[in-house]
């Protein structure tokens, strides 16, 4: 660079500022500024690191020596300027190095500019006269069409012979040589012809807010923000309650002419206001006004998909989804279950499931990630490849769920050291992972099932009549078809199986995989429901109106810190016993009732915690009596009711399969007891046949567990001999009116006979098809 040069370096608050080259140092240039700014020595470096950039500009010219608007002109993009006037530049520009060659041969200045415009014209007049017609004809066709349609006077007339003389010639070369012969000198400036100082007086600044119009600008101003780009009341849709329509232009146009002539102000033509309109707001603006930005956000962002992590558990999708099919109980009660799913973003495997009929909560996202933490045990449900996953992770990418966000939860991240991220709510294609494997399974298992929901023949098909799988038939084949289909098929995403890239970054990697997951038993504390600090009375610890006493307790309590606070740990399906951080040990700590309490889940217990209240007279306390009296209230309204509720009452929070160091402690869907005799027929072949390892019938491949059913903790067998089998009574009867855990209805009197339900009509028109088509193939 040299004395004199303009150069635009980077500035971190006004973008780009201009500095003129005052001489050259060792390290550098020292520059001054165009802006009104120190002196500043720019290094080697720096110029060398934004021109590489595209952050630095040079221009060989002093630009505050030359024309206010041919400065503005080189400070622009070349490329953004329209194609007709860069090919016009062009042309210029060859005249004008014309000028240069024939300079340097020794011709005059004067014969030169002659010569260039005499020998250009006559090399270049017909291939530039034919690139300008196709260059015109492309941006008529791209401009929208006039509704005044032009006079053909013009066109009529004969087109004058193209010619060129040597002042336009000269006045290019001198205008080009000034800005340091930079082609964006050459470019026609016909855009700056005109008056283009505003019309009318602009007092948009003396106006406390847009409804105060005090000029003709601010008027318009409120009716594009008001009126065009809101939401006018005097246009709603009466067959919509709450939804109006949007104004258009002439609406607007029609307000602001209203506003203006109480005002005596002067107006503009639709024209005009249109025009303002378009330059002051874009399509961007426009939506946002209407619809919120979220929504604009939406519409007009670009969404790029993020890489893949570099490692095996790294990053770990987690979300719910109900299953889109209906399935049974132990004796026929009808409900679709919810799944809760862990899937990692490397390798796609799925490391942890959850299914049950409790809707999404701290209970199911714990039996979740338990599932996921620990190695899966999948003896006895016919699978032909293991499920390898297991370990910590690093991250769970989860949404706003209340279960996410809870203490508990919080608390178990840190235990397990792992970060939750909580992505913005109803944005699922933040975590596309886990929701495309959804969507996948309903697909590719769920429409294949009998008792499913995505049948197209809504009219005489019943998806709850049709119900014929029970709970853990059905996990046995989601487990099937994950460990068996899903794993091992390639994935278009990774362009392998999952499995593939699970034994690539996990069992053969170099820094040794994943982290080895903790003990069964630390794991299972660590994810119940903590956060929870009692004070050791005289009587034991009291939660949820039961005590909690053992000879730990009581040695502690004698220490000089027995009577401070102590943290508690509560187990969601089983409120017999707590663990209690004695001094950094964690004990656990039986119930003084703790046979009743066996297998009560939390929410259980909340249910019939309320209902003793309910049950006690005011200003009494709840006495055992009167929660043992709620208790068999509530747990024979829930052998009798028929809804979610009392299928929540009676679940145990069993696992998906067996899990390493479990021993039998919770109760496992996958490998049990197979559906009770006439539950329900034997599914066909075309409802059962759905993909690797799902069963065409009821209990194939292993069997399943009955809704609910766990394996007793004490070991005890059953009437058949079976170890762990449930003994659940769940009568299929309608909801009572005024029970605990009924959705409405009424119960029918005690040895009433069910009347047999009347033949549906679409039941009927099933049956007389299918005779039809039976006649038509004897026929």
């Amino acid at each position: 660079m040299a004395k004199g040069d303009t150069i635009a370096m980077p500035d971190g608050v006004a973008g780009r500022m201009l500095w003129r080259v005052e001489r050259r140092l060792r390290d550098g240039y020292l520059t001054s500024s165009l802006n009104g700014q120190p002196d500043k020595v720019w290094s080697h470096d720096h110029i060398y690191a934004a021109w590489c950039d595209h952050r630095m500009e040079h221009w060989p010219a002093d630009l505050s020596r030359i024309d206010e608007a041919l400065a503005e002109m080189l400070q622009t993009d070349f490329d953004r300027w329209p194609l007709s006037k860069r090919f016009e530049a062009q042309c210029r520009e060859t005249y004008v190095t014309r000028v240069d060659e024939l300079r340097a041969e020794g011709v005059g200045k004067y014969k030169a500019y002659r010569r260039a415009a005499d020998e250009i014209t006559a090399e270049k007049a017909n291939e530039w006269e034919l690139r300008r017609a196709t260059i015109d004809a492309a941006e008529t066709a791209a401009a929208p069409k006039r509704r005044k349609v032009r006079s053909n006077v013009l066109a009529e007339a004969p087109v004058p012979t193209f010619a060129l003389g040597e002042s336009a010639v000269k006045k290019w070369w001198l205008l080009w040589d000034k800005a340091g012969r930079d082609v964006r000198a050459l470019l026609a400036r016909d855009h700056l012809r005109g008056d283009h100082r505003p019309r009318f007086e602009d007092r948009r600044g003396e106006q406390a807010s847009d409804a105060d119009v005090r000029c003709v600008y601010g008027a318009m101003e409120w009716a594009g923000r008001a009126v065009y780009m809101g939401r006018s009341d005097e246009q709603a849709d009466d067959e919509k309650p709450g939804v109006t329509l949007t104004s258009t232009k002439k609406y607007a146009y029609d307000r602001m002419r209203e506003k203006l002539e109480p005002l005596k102000l002067p107006t503009v033509s639709i024209t005009t206001f249109n025009k303002f309109l378009r330059d002051r707001y874009d399509a961007f603006d426009e939506y946002r006004a209407r619809f919120g930005p979220r929504m604009a956000y939406l519409k007009f962002h670009i969404f790029q998909r993020r890489p893949l992590p570099e490692r095996a558990m790294e990053e770990v999708e987690v979300d719910h989804c109900l299953l889109d099919v209906f399935v049974m109980d132990s004796h026929g009660r009808v409900a679709r279950p919810w799944l809760t799913v862990l899937i990692c973003r490397a390798t796609k495997m799925i490391v942890g499931i959850h299914i049950g009929f409790d809707p999404p909560s701290g209970e199911t996202l714990a039996r979740a990630v338990l599932h996921a933490i620990l190695p899966k045990v999948l003896t006895g449900i016919g699978t032909e490849n293991d499920w390898p996953c297991m370990g910590g992770f690093d991250m769970l990418i989860t949404d706003r769920g209340l279960e996410f966000l809870s203490e508990a939860f919080q608390r178990a991240g840190n235990a397990l050291k792992f970060a939750i991220v909580n992505l913005p709510g109803r944005a699922p294609w933040l975590k596309a992972t886990v929701e495309r494997f959804f969507g996948t399974l309903g697909v590719r298992v769920m429409s294949r099932l009998e008792g499913s929901t995505r049948a197209k023949a809504a009219d005489w098909y019943d998806p709850q009549a049709r119900a014929r799988y029970g709970l853990g038939e059905l996990t046995g084949m989601i487990v099937r078809w994950i460990v068996d289909d899903y794993h091992e098929q390639e994935h278009a995403t990774l362009g392998t199986s999952p499995r593939a890239r699970w034994r690539e970054l996990a069992e053969n990697a170099l820094d040794g995989g994943v982290r080895v997951p903790p003990p069964f038993k630390n794991v299972f504390r660590m994810l119940g429901e903590g956060g929870i600090t009692r004070v050791i009375g005289n009587t034991g610890i009291l939660f949820e109106n039961n005590h909690y006493v053992s000879p730990e307790l009581e040695a502690y309590r004698r220490t000089h810190e027995g009577g401070k606070p102590v943290e508690v740990i509560a187990e969601y399906y089983d409120r017999s016993f707590i663990w209690v951080n004695l001094g950094g040990d964690w004990r656990q700590v039986p119930a003084t009732n703790a046979a009743a309490l066996k297998g009560r889940s939390r929410y259980a217990n909340r249910v019939i915690n309320r209902l003793a209240r309910k049950l006690t007279p005011k200003g009494e306390e709840v006495t055992e009596d009167t929660l043992e009296r709620a208790r068999l209230q509530c747990e024979e309204e829930a052998r009798t009711l028929n809804g979610r509720r009392a299928l929540r009452f009676l679940s145990v929070g069993a696992l998906a399969t067996d899990v390493a160091g479990n021993n039998g402690r919770l109760a496992v869907l996958a490998n049990g007891l197979e559906m009770p005799a006439g539950a329900g027929a034997p599914a066909t072949g075309d409802a059962a046949a759905a993909g690797a390892g799902i069963p065409a019938h009821p209990g194939a491949a292993g069997g399943a567990v009955a809704a609910g059913g766990a394996a007793p903790l004490d070991g005890d067998m059953d009437a058949d001999g079976v170890k762990g089998a449930p003994q659940l009574e769940l009568v299929g009867a309608m909801p009572a009116a005024d029970g605990v855990l009924c959705d409405g209805g009424a119960v029918p009197p005690a040895g009433a006979a069910e009347e047999p339900a009347p033949p549906r009509k679409q039941d009927l028109q099933a049956i007389l098809s299918g005779l039809a088509r039976a006649k038509k193939v004897l026929r």
